[in-house]
């Protein structure tokens, strides 16, 4: 009686040469694989696979996939790309074969394989989530190769977000505009109307954009958000005020006294460079009476925030 281990060999040796004796007969090539498979020749599981997923010698059969796949996943030879593979397959199957994929997907999400990451963001930005498709628009422009196709599927699914009042779509849709790449020049007025209303909101970020964008435009407009900046008692915005009174800019007079204020303001909330104005400020005897010990103690605390310039200083003022 012929044993399974003879049969197997004999098989393999058909199905390694039956190519080359019938070039024009892949579909019988599959057969005998399969037997062989069955037969306990575990190895032409990958042969069957790779047969029902090309389509080359067989139709495409994505059953036949999941049944091929699953057979890895019991012996533990599915790797990440093929976890990935099986996940898609059976995402819309069987109960047991959706709650499966969501498990293979958790599992890839788990050790960082971006494709997994990225399907399951576009399937949440799809459905409407306004968190994924912002990842999504991140994504296309980490891998941004600046085509005006691509430009578009970062605009849409930021504008999608946008919609949704997601501030962080607003703030990278405003600062793609602001950067307009492969000759499509969405423009810094589109920008600065997003960034307007992101300000009206209260959000710091724009509102020190804008004062930077109207530094020089519309000195009135620059005053008028550096103004809503500091009512918030946001540090950066006394400073900047500070610096503004300092040297008259932004359409205000010069006010050394005034400064000062604005700056002490600032640094009592440790703005590092709140700090170092004010040892400038009692070194130069601006607003005040120069004082080089009180200058050097602010210097000293600034060098301890890391300001290399206090440092400096120091060095200047034994």
């Amino acid at each position: 009686m012929t044993n399974t281990a003879s049969i197997n060999q004999a098989q393999r040796g058909v199905i390694r040469n039956y190519l080359k004796v019938y070039p024009n007969n892949g579909a019988k090539l599959v057969e005998l694989t399969e037997q062989a498979y069955e037969a306990g020749w575990t190895p032409y599981i990958y042969d069957l696979l790779e047969y029902y997923s090309d389509g080359k010698y067989v139709p495409v059969n994505e059953a036949k996939q999941i049944y091929y796949l699953e057979k890895m996943d019991e012996i533990g030879h599915l790797d990440v790309k093929r976890m990935f593979k099986l996940a898609q397959l059976t995402e819309k199957g069987t109960t047991e074969q959706k709650r499966k994929s969501q498990q293979l997907m958790q599992k890839l999400v788990e050790r960082g394989y971006d494709p997994a990451i990225g399907y399951i963001n576009l399937s949440a930005a799809q459905k409407g989530n306004a968190q994924a498709q912002v990842k999504v628009a991140k994504g296309l422009m980490y891998n941004y190769n600046e085509t005006e196709k691509e430009i578009d599927q970062i605009i849409y699914w930021l504008e999608r977000a946008s919609k949704q009042k997601s501030t962080e779509a607003d703030h990278l849709l405003a600062k793609f505009h602001l950067n307009p790449r492969a000759g499509k020049a969405y423009g810094v007025e589109k920008a600065i109307v997003i960034y307007e209303k992101l300000a009206q909101n209260n959000d710091l970020q724009a509102q020190e954009t804008l004062i930077s964008y109207y530094a020089e435009r519309d000195p009135k407009k620059a005053q008028f958000w550096l103004e809503n900046l500091v009512k918030q008692q946001n540090a950066k915005g006394q400073f900047m005020l500070g610096y503004a009174k300092f040297s008259g800019s932004l359409g205000y007079e010069r006010d050394m006294q005034a400064a000062i204020q604005w700056f002490q303001k600032a640094a009592d909330q440790n703005l590092p460079q709140a700090v170092y104005e004010m040892g400038h400020m009692y070194e130069h005897g601006h607003g005040v009476e120069v004082n080089l010990s009180k200058a050097k103690d602010w210097y000293n605390k600034a060098k301890t925030m890391g300001d290399y310039r206090a440092e400096r200083k120091l060095q200047s003022l034994k």
